[in-house]
């Protein structure tokens, strides 16, 4: 097998190729602009969610779980003064443990306000006066923070909730369980968890990162003529009256495919139109054709899987062109 080596030419036609793609980002909502100007971003996850993930206990079942107060707990907590003081002391222990952050401004947590209470056989109306009282809610943080052996997150802990972001981007795109990585991450290293904005920062970045690797990974040891192939999915094409790149961002059963997918899809994309194309046949690709009953973003699956897929036997017409350009 003769070896083939890649000249400055074609590293140097890679990068293009991949600055490309990046100036074209916006077909499929990164936010991004040629001349690298951060114009918009979707957030990794909506309001909505993000209160869903940091919502204190609600359920019957969780609520046992994480707000059950131990003979240590009760000790604690009745050494301070007054119900009001008792009762909240008992929540921001609750709310430490799970879902891991401190009381905030104005909460009112009913259920485990009335879970708690039973416990303490006090009312959930004395924690309306707790509430109120922002230096004894202070202090009572400081020293749930040492109870409970907790820490405010530190760069450190940052750096590897990003890498958990990353590996969690890795193998999905969806924004759910990126962020539920990223607090995994913080709660086994014993921190509480940040706002929920610079966790959502956090997630997108790392979601970034696993996009570039995988399309690195994409765009490595591809030959000129691959690269050349790629650059022509932005030129518009007469046939499907667009360009074939915002073509495979159109599909109807993917309204907003991972740009990592998308990569992917136009590498086989690519090889299927030149491979038709060399056997005299017309290739008009529409969403019931066979290479796109095949060829779907829920069948290609996990990034980790994306370099390698050309070369699947179940595409072997079109691996062999990919192998050989």
């Amino acid at each position: 097998m003769d070896r083939v080596w890649f000249s400055n030419n074609t590293v140097d036609d890679r990068r293009d190729t991949l600055a490309k793609f990046h100036a074209t980002a916006t077909i499929t909502g990164i936010g991004f602009l040629a001349g690298s100007r951060v114009v918009a971003y979707r957030p990794l996850l909506s309001a909505d969610q993000w209160t869903s993930l940091l919502a204190a206990p609600t359920d019957e079942r969780t609520l046992i779980r994480y707000a059950s107060l131990s003979g240590e707990d009760l000790d604690l907590i009745l050494s301070k003064r007054g119900h009001r003081n008792q009762l909240g002391f008992a929540v921001q222990i609750c709310l430490m443990r799970f879902p891991g952050r401190a009381l905030a401004l104005n909460e009112i947590p009913s259920p485990l306000l009335h879970f708690l209470g039973d416990q303490l056989g006090v009312s959930p109306a004395a924690f309306a006066d707790y509430a109120r009282r922002d230096e004894t809610r202070r202090e009572h943080l400081i020293e749930v923070q040492a109870y409970l052996s907790l820490r405010a997150a530190a760069r450190e802990d940052r750096r590897f909730a990003l890498l958990a972001a990353i590996d969690a981007a890795t193998a999905t795109d969806k924004g759910l369980p990126i962020g539920e990585a990223v607090i995994k991450s913080f709660r086994d290293r014993g921190v509480l968890l940040p706002s929920a904005e610079r966790m959502d920062r956090i997630g997108r970045a790392g979601r970034a990162i696993a996009r570039k690797r995988a399309l690195q990974a994409i765009l490595n040891g591809r030959t000129p003529a691959q690269l050349a192939a790629l650059d022509a999915l932005l030129a518009f094409d007469s046939v499907i009256r667009q360009t074939r790149f915002g073509w495979l961002g159109a599909w109807s059963d993917s309204p907003a495919p991972p740009i990592s997918m998308a990569f992917s899809i136009a590498l086989i994309f690519c090889a299927a139109w030149r491979w038709t194309r060399r056997a005299g046949r017309r290739f008009i690709p529409t969403a019931g054709s066979r290479l796109c009953a095949r060829v779907t973003p829920r069948r290609l699956g996990s990034p980790r899987i994306l370099a390698p897929i050309a070369g699947a036997p179940r595409f072997s017409p079109i691996s062999s062109i990919c192998r050989n350009g």
